[in-house]
C-alpha cells in the first residue's frame, strides 16, 4: 500500500510518537449516520486487525484490514475542520 504524508502531517505525526492509526467509523451526524476516516496518533491496542507499515521516515501507518484503500494509496493531511486543525486520511472509503 502506498501512503503519502504531508510535510505539516509529517511532522505533527512524529512529534507525537511517529505512528498512525486509520479506520473507517460510523459517525453520528444532523443527517443520521455516515462514514468516515478517523485518523489517531496511536498504536491500535489490536494490531492483529490491522495492516502494518513503515514509510521511509520511520513513521508506523496501521490501517484496518477490511478498509478499502485506493488504488493510488493513502494520503494523510492536516486540515482544518471547523475551528480545528486535524489529521485526515484520503483515499479511503467506498467514494
Amino acid at each position: 500500500m502506498k501512503v503519502t504524508i504531508e510535510e505539516t502531517a509529517r511532522e505533527f505525526i512524529l512529534k507525537r510518537g511517529g505512528a498512525v492509526t486509520v479506520r473507517l467509523e460510523t459517525i453520528g451526524t444532523a443527517g443520521g449516520p455516515a462514514i468516515e476516516a478517523v485518523v489517531y496518533t496511536s498504536v491500535p491496542a489490536d494490531k492483529e486487525n490491522y495492516e502494518e507499515m513503515e514509510t521511509p521516515e520511520g513513521i508506523r501507518v496501521y490501517v484496518k484490514r477490511g478498509d478499502p484503500v485506493d488504488e493510488a494509496g493513502l494520503r494523510l493531511e492536516r486540515k482544518r475542520v471547523g475551528y480545528n486543525l486535524r489529521l485526515v486520511a484520503r483515499g479511503i472509503g467506498m467514494w
